[in-house]
């Protein structure tokens, strides 16, 4: 595993069967098969690794855009079951696509418009959750003294 970037709570590594060049997966330590297992602030934790990294492919890569993918659940596509964070680097012309075909079946959209609307009271954070986890603003995240190394492992990239 080519590790790029570890902390207390995740680690960074290059994809083993990339989908482009600079491909990366950020995991959290723990086991969580799925993302409903996270804690909120690990969640977010992970995200901000995520836009710190795609940042990272951007400046030293030269990618164009990126995605960020999670693969929640065997039928996502998830091939192990723990949560992965991809940052995938993309280029204008690199083959990849993430576009899908519009769903048309209007009757069973509209059903499940209304399930949903019926549980979305279910998505309101208590109190205990919101001080858990405070949503932060770009600004109030804070940044990385020096991220050379990270540039440095990066540059190995073929």
């Amino acid at each position: 595993m080519n590790i790029i970037y570890e902390d207390q709570e995740c680690v960074a590594y290059l994809h083993s069967e990339p989908a482009s060049p600079g491909h990366v997966v950020i995991t959290p330590k723990e086991k969580y098969t799925v993302i409903e297992e996270l804690p909120e602030k690990l969640a977010g934790h992970l995200m901000v690794i995520a836009n710190r990294m795609a940042g990272v492919l951007f400046e030293t890569l030269g990618s164009h855009g990126t995605n960020i993918i999670i693969q929640n659940g065997h039928t996502a596509g998830q091939t192990e079951a723990q949560v992965m964070v991809h940052v995938i680097p993309r280029k204008e012309g690199d083959g990849l696509s993430f576009f899908w075909k519009p769903f048309e079946d209007k009757e069973k959209s509209e059903i499940a418009m209304i399930k949903l609307n019926e549980c979305s009271s279910k998505i309101v954070l208590s109190d205990k959750k919101t001080t858990e986890a405070p949503i932060t603003t770009p600004e109030e995240v804070e940044k990385p003294e020096n991220t050379d190394w990270i540039h440095n492992a990066l540059r190995r990239i073929p």
